[in-house]
C-alpha cells in the first residue's frame, strides 16, 4: 500500500491518541476511501503501521566511521614521540647547534697597469697593485681576513682582539699592527716582505704552525708549494715598496726584466723584442712618468729601438 506521508504522519499521531480534532477528519476521510473499516485496519495492521511508520519516520542511521586507520595513526604518533623524547633525552645536555651564516664579501679588482688605495672600516690601509684582486669581508671590523691575489702593501690599524689576516693560495700572513708587502701572482712564487712592525706567516695547511715563521722590518720570506716557506732574507727597502708611491726603480736589471715590469705597469698588451737575448742592464728611478719618458730615458742609456703602438710595444736590439 502507497500511503501518503502526511497520512503516515496523523496514523502516527493517532495510535500515539495525539490526534487533533482537524487531523481526525482528515484522517477518517482517508480511511473511508479504504475497503476496510478503520478497526479492522487499526487491529490487523497496527504493527505493520507501526513499522511502516518507523522506516519512514526513524531518523537514519550515520554512516559507520572506519576507526582503522585512526588506530594504526596512533599508533604511529605513539611511536614517533617516543623516539623524540628518546633523542630529546639523549642529547640533552649537547648544545645547541649553531646556525650557520653565509659570510659575505666585497671584492676589488684592479686590471693589469692600475693602481688603488683602499681604506677599510678599521682605519687600514690596501695599496692594491695592477692585475690584483682582493676580497674583504664586509663584517671586516671583527673579522679582520683578506684574501690576495696578485699584490698589496698593507698597512695595518692595531686592535689586539682582532689580528689581521692575508690569506693567498697556500699561505697566511698574520699581523696586530704594521706595513707589509704580499705578492702573490698564479705561477710565481708568493713573497712576504715587512716594511714596519712584526708578522707571523705560515702555509695554510698547517694549523699546529709548529714553526713560527716571524718576520721583521727588511725582511722576507718566499713561499713554493713544491718546497714550502723558505729562509728570511734581507731586502732594500727602497727598491722593494717603491711602487706604493708611484715609482719604478731598476738597478742593475736585466733588460727583458724591466720591460716585463713595464708591461705590467702600463697595462701593455703585448711586448714584442727583436732579439730576446738582449744582455743590457738597466738603472734608474722613474716616478709618475709616461711609458714614452721612460723608453726614452732607457733608448738613451742602452741604444735600443723601439715603437709604442697603442698597449702594444715593440723593441729592437740596438747596443745591447
Amino acid at each position: 500500500m502507497n500511503i501518503p506521508n502526511h497520512i503516515l504522519h496523523l496514523i502516527k499521531k493517532e495510535l500515539e491518541d495525539k490526534l487533533s480534532p482537524e487531523e481526525r477528519v482528515i484522517l477518517n476521510h482517508w480511511y473511508e476511501g479504504l475497503d476496510v473499516s478503520k478497526e479492522a485496519l487499526l487491529d490487523t495492521r497496527k504493527e505493520d503501521n507501526l513499522n511502516i511508520l518507523k522506516a519512514k519516520i526513524k531518523p537514519q542511521p550515520h554512516p559507520k566511521m572506519d576507526f582503522r586507520w585512526i588506530g594504526w595513526a596512533a599508533v604511529f604518533l605513539v611511536i614517533f614521540l617516543g623516539v623524540v623524547e628518546v633523542y630529546n633525552f639523549k642529547n640533552k645536555d649537547l648544545p645547541l647547534e649553531e646556525t650557520l651564516v653565509e659570510e659575505r664579501f666585497e671584492e676589488f679588482i684592479n686590471p693589469r697597469g692600475v693602481r688603488r688605495k683602499l681604506t677599510l672600516a678599521d682605519g687600514s690601509i690596501i695599496h692594491l697593485n695592477g692585475d690584483s684582486k682582493v676580497k674583504i669581508n664586509k663584517q671586516f671590523s671583527t673579522n679582520r681576513k683578506v684574501f690576495l691575489e696578485g699584490e698589496a702593501f698593507f698597512e695595518v690599524a692595531k686592535d689586539p682582539d682582532y689580528p689581521f689576516v692575508v690569506v693567498t693560495d697556500g699561505l697566511e700572513t698574520s699581523v696586530l699592527g704594521t706595513a707589509f708587502t704580499v705578492s702573490a701572482y698564479k705561477g710565481k712564487a708568493q713573497t712576504v716582505a715587512v716594511k714596519e712592525g712584526k708578522v707571523k706567516v705560515k702555509e695554510a695547511s698547517d694549523q699546529a704552525s709548529k714553526d713560527d715563521n716571524f718576520l721583521i722590518a727588511n725582511e722576507q720570506l718566499t713561499y713554493k708549494p713544491e718546497s714550502g716557506i723558505g729562509s728570511k732574507v734581507k731586502i732594500n727597502p727602497d727598491l722593494k715598496f717603491a711602487w706604493v708611491n708611484g715609482k719604478i726603480i731598476f738597478n742593475q736589471t736585466p733588460i727583458n726584466e724591466v720591460f716585463l715590469t713595464l708591461s705590467n705597469w702600463y697595462g701593455l698588451e703585448s711586448v714584442e723584442l727583436s732579439d730576446k737575448n738582449m744582455k743590457c742592464l738597466v738603472t734608474g728611478s722613474y716616478t709618475r712618468m709616461t711609458l714614452e719618458d721612460i723608453m726614452e730615458s732607457i733608448k738613451y742609456a742602452t741604444g735600443i729601438a723601439y715603437e709604442i703602438n697603442g698597449k702594444h710595444l715593440k723593441v729592437k736590439k740596438g747596443n745591447c
